[in-house]
């Protein structure tokens, strides 16, 4: 959750993800991930497999750096906070 909460103190909306991307690819490098990044900022960190578990099928996971901001900044923050908490993407407030 503390990755997520960094990320989200980095304010990102549509078409200007540029900091973000920065982000992202700073975390890879940190975590010594090899990665790749296009001049959009579309970004790719490549992680090898765990110790024993080369020989299963590969797992992509894929989301946007843009956020769409809250039209009510409180209710957002609070949504977050219980979401880090509690582990449930929706849980009751």
């Amino acid at each position: 959750c503390w990755y997520f909460n960094e990320l989200s103190k980095i304010p990102r909306p549509s078409r200007h993800e540029a900091a973000a991307a920065a982000w992202v690819k700073a975390f890879a490098e940190s975590h010594k991930l090899e990665w790749w990044q296009d001049e959009w900022g579309n970004t790719i960190i490549y992680k090898e497999a765990s110790p024993g578990r080369e020989h299963e099928d590969s797992v992509m996971l894929q989301g946007h750096l843009d956020m769409v901001p809250a039209s009510d900044l409180w209710h957002f923050r609070l949504v977050r906070l219980a979401w880090c908490m509690t582990g449930k993407r929706n849980p009751s407030l």
